[in-house]
């Protein structure tokens, strides 16, 4: 089988729109996928901080 020009250039652009509709499928399904709905939920907890200050003074 002899390659030439237009066979090159044929299997050329059949290979990239073979990736380009690849591509673009992949893109649609990632678009379009739904998903279940999530509720997020926060609880707060009381932080307690005692500050004991104990000070020396040498002033006289």
């Amino acid at each position: 089988m002899k390659t030439t020009k237009k066979n090159i250039v044929t299997k050329s652009l059949a290979v990239g729109l073979a990736a380009a509709l690849l591509m673009g499928l992949g893109s649609y399904s990632y678009l379009t996928s739904k998903t279940e709905n999530i509720t997020n939920t926060f609880a707060t907890n009381d932080v307690l901080v005692d500050i004991n200050e104990e000070s020396k003074s040498n002033s006289k």
